[in-house]
């Protein structure tokens, strides 16, 4: 997986705090409508450090048409991961960026209640890298 630092929304962020928080960065697409046409992007977010405090996490994606997002509008939103699942490491959203985007993108990490830790990182990406290392089935003589 190759990360464009222009395309991170968020880079080991803390998630300390109570109701929404949104990403640092804000992605300007340069353009109105949709992103994407062509290759695929995708919005890959994992947790960097164990949530503590809060009781639950919902990823959302929002756009608006101007950067100070005073009408944002939510175009995904995940389901609800209970605090025991978002541990470091785990990767919550991994899905192409959906139709209907405005110019601005950025996250909102909603808490359920307050952490006092935790941190996400959240960037736009082409591939996710998916592979694997396994334990080899046999012995060299």
């Amino acid at each position: 997986m190759i990360i464009d630092s222009q395309l991170e929304l968020s880079n080991k962020q803390s998630l300390a705090g109570s109701g929404t928080i949104v990403s640092t960065n804000v992605v300007d697409t340069g353009s109105v409508g949709d992103v994407g046409i062509g290759d695929t992007l995708r919005l890959y977010v994992q947790i960097d450090q164990n949530l503590a405090g809060a009781t639950a996490l919902q990823v959302v994606l929002q756009t608006d048409d101007n950067e100070a997002f005073s009408t944002p509008t939510v175009i995904y939103a995940s389901g609800t991961f209970a605090a025991a699942a978002v541990i470091a490491g785990a990767e919550l959203v991994d899905i192409e960026i959906p139709r209907g985007a405005e110019r601005y993108l950025r996250v909102g990490y909603v808490l359920t209640g307050t952490a006092s830790a935790g941190q996400a990182s959240a960037h736009f990406v082409e591939d996710v890298q998916r592979n694997r290392a396994y334990p080899i089935a046999y012995t060299v003589a």
